[in-house]
């Protein structure tokens, strides 16, 4: 809120949040607009609630606001603002307060209540470039399914609850052997410490604890290389190509996910492309997006192939679930063609093993995001011009991201001067 007080401006934050796209600045309130609200419905499900939240929060402050106004206006020609700025949080109870004792949380509790506080967004993110944001949906199930992991390790040790001392390098080494033991993959043991440490910090910044176990060096995230997949050009077109008029739900998800490969997006944003995001520029369309995870704009040129298939949906996606599209894929990829055998490296029981699978069996929503980003890196497309769609902050983030087998590789490397060597050489 912005209203000048004497003369000068005074501000007052809201404590709220909300998508751009759902803010009407006509009205200073969040949008009505159906359609707009309906693409995010998938995503937020409670989110007609969360609008009106807002909306009443919004009245709230205005309505205070103006009562403590005409209050300090009677007889007085100055206001002094900061006074005007705690009466406005009494009335609104911001400043409510609880002893130290009242306010110390149990472990258990406090990550029931973080996990609830995330999800209606009565907290936000408070660092990085999303300071001050709602936490993404896969943010929230990640820690979702760290109170899962907890609970299901607490009843194999038959103990009856965790407390903030209990995570130490016993805990850690006890739940790690666990954890292998029921076949988790390395990367989600890892995930599940990355969450368990942030949420011991989180509690300790707010003085629920002063335990200092997990803190040790040998105390840390585990992690190994993942062997994900791209899909070549010659891939994408049999994706492409592939009749899939007499299965509607089959080629509608085909043609989401084809959007992803030839833009270069995640799925929180190709999955709601619509003729909004559209543009012309001279002789070239544009798909023209902020997105979700950093809001940052980008604009991609649009391929013949993304236009026609735009088309189709008077250039707005059809909705679908991403799960649905990760089930799906995999079969629509196999009518396809896309059999080839892909060695994996698999972990089962802490033991690592080769072991040949088909590529279609391996296709996600991710996929289309990373064959987007190899297939520009292998047509010369400069690498600080990929980063500008991909969102990569560092070139060796991207170079790490990009999956381009050695074949490849020496595909490219055999046009290069120095192994095309001298020509006046005769073989």
């Amino acid at each position: 809120m912005r209203v000048h007080l004497n003369g000068q401006a005074f501000q007052y934050g809201t404590r709220k949040s909300i998508i751009v796209d759902l803010w009407d600045s006509d009205t200073q309130r969040p949008t009505t607009t159906k359609s707009a609200i309906s693409r995010y419905k998938s995503k937020y499900p409670n989110i007609d609630l969360d609008l009106q939240n807002i909306k009443i929060h919004l009245e709230n402050i205005e309505r205070i606001f103006s009562k403590i106004y005409t209050e300090h206006s009677i007889g007085s020609n100055m206001i002094d603002t900061k006074v005007f700025r705690t009466r406005l949080d009494k009335e609104l109870g911001y400043n409510k307060t609880k002893s130290k004792k009242d306010t110390k949380l149990s472990f258990e509790s406090y990550l029931d209540l973080f996990i609830k506080e995330i999800t209606i967004g009565d907290r936000l993110i408070q660092s990085g470039t999303a300071n001050g944001r709602r936490y993404k949906e896969g943010t929230i199930k990640a820690y979702e399914n760290l109170n899962f992991r907890l609970k299901a390790f607490k009843k194999h040790i038959n103990k009856s609850t965790f407390n903030y001392k209990d995570f130490n390098i016993d805990w850690y080494n006890a739940y790690t052997q666990y954890a292998v033991s029921k076949d988790y993959h390395p990367n989600s043991i890892g995930n599940t410490i990355k969450n368990l440490k942030a949420i011991l910090n989180r509690a300790k910044d707010e003085n629920h604890h002063r335990e200092e176990g997990y803190k040790v060096r040998a105390f840390k995230k585990i992690t190994t290389k993942s062997n994900k997949i791209y899909l070549t050009n010659d891939e994408l077109e049999l994706l492409y190509k592939l009749d899939l008029s007499q299965v509607e739900h089959l080629d509608r998800i085909r043609d989401i996910f084809l959007c992803g490969c030839y833009t270069g997006l995640r799925y929180s944003d190709y999955s709601r492309i619509s003729k909004e995001h559209i543009k012309e520029h001279d002789t070239y369309k544009v798909i023209d997006i902020i997105t979700l995870k950093t809001n940052e704009r980008v604009i991609i040129p649009m391929k013949p192939e993304l236009v026609a298939i735009l088309s189709k949906y008077s250039n707005s996606l059809p909705k679908s679930h991403e799960q649905k599209i990760n089930q799906n894929i995999k079969t629509i990829a196999a009518k396809a063609g896309i059999n080839m055998a892909i060695e994996q490296q698999l972990i089962t029981k802490g033991m690592t093993t080769i072991k040949q699978v088909s590529k279609h069996k391996l296709i996600t929503t991710h996929t289309a995001r990373r064959t987007a980003a190899t297939l520009m890196y292998l047509a010369d497309i400069p690498t600080i011009d990929i980063m500008k769609i991909t969102g990569h902050k560092t070139e060796k983030q991207l170079l790490d991201y990009i999956k381009v087998s050695k074949v490849e590789t020496a595909k490219r490397l055999s046009i290069n001067p120095y192994f095309t060597g001298n020509k006046l050489v005769k073989a």
